[in-house]
């Protein structure tokens, strides 16, 4: 999976945050985070979510979203959005 296709992910799931009420400050952090996501040059997969975190912008949540992305191809906040 590529930055972008993160990135595209992650502002879907913030819009969907936005429309449910969600917490603003999550909404942020996502939408922050795919912004710089997706003007990255280094490329996120096959980085450990230490070295996720390390990354401006990436905290402890956001890594273990993307690690989860990584190894099940699906965000689960996202599907629970979406089916709901």
């Amino acid at each position: 999976m590529s930055n972008r296709e993160i990135a595209k992910l992650f502002r879907k799931l913030a819009r969907l945050m936005e429309l449910h009420g969600e917490n603003e400050f999550k909404i942020r952090s996502l939408s922050n985070a795919s912004f710089k996501i997706d003007r990255l040059e280094t490329t996120l997969d096959g980085l450990t979510e230490k070295e996720l975190e390390a990354i401006d912008g990436i905290g402890k949540s956001l890594s273990k979203k993307i690690s989860t992305l990584f190894t099940t191809g699906r965000l689960p906040e996202l599907d629970d959005l979406l089916s709901g």
